[in-house]
């Protein structure tokens, strides 16, 4: 969920492809290798509601959801807490 906010954020768009959050994920290995468990990995994503999927032609396209956002909000506010708990 991190590399596809940072690629999202980075990017400035609202969407971004799988090709990318396997660049993102696994810069050293062959996309037609690691597409499987990229697909797997963001349709149990999608499922949970983070990110919506959308796909073109033969691409595939992700974005986060307004619950998406949501979660990764709380994420962050968790991770300030512990650091100023410490």
């Amino acid at each position: 969920l991190r590399a596809i906010l940072a690629k999202l954020t980075e990017s400035g768009r609202g969407w971004c492809s799988y090709k990318e959050v396997a660049e993102e994920l696994y810069p050293d290995k062959d996309y037609n290798k690691v597409r499987p468990t990229i697909s797997s990995y963001l349709n149990h994503i999608e499922e949970l509601g983070v990110i919506k999927i959308k796909r073109v032609s033969k691409e595939s396209y992700i974005a986060i959801t307004d619950y998406g956002n949501k979660v990764l909000k709380n994420l962050k506010e968790k991770k300030e807490q512990k650091v100023k708990n410490k």
